[in-house]
């Protein structure tokens, strides 16, 4: 194991993250890595952190008239989390939020 220190690289991931790590642009196996503490090979492995925390943001307010002249103003909020971050950056869905 010794000579081959100098290869891995260690890499802390905060609670609300997971890694999905790429060997040779397949994902490993093992699925997301985290968080916490895991090894990687930096030549070989591609990592994408996913950030796994509740997003809101809010839709802007709109006046809408109805048939009989009525204006009507409506608001929203939208919120979304990310459940697998394997299956948000296998289908190439960029909606999920994702950094290098």
């Amino acid at each position: 194991m010794f000579p081959l220190a100098p290869f891995f690289t260690i890499k802390v991931i905060q609670q609300y993250e997971k890694a999905v790590i790429f060997r040779l642009g397949k994902i490993r196996k093992g699925g997301a890595a985290g968080p916490g503490l895991f090894t990687f090979l930096p030549c070989l492995d591609d990592i994408h952190v996913v950030d796994m925390r509740t997003v809101s943001f809010d839709v802007p307010p709109q006046e809408i008239l109805t048939k009989d002249s009525v204006t009507v103003t409506v608001d929203a909020v939208v919120y979304f989390r990310i459940s697998y971050a394997v299956f948000c950056l296998k289908k190439n869905d960029l909606s999920c939020i994702f950094y290098h």
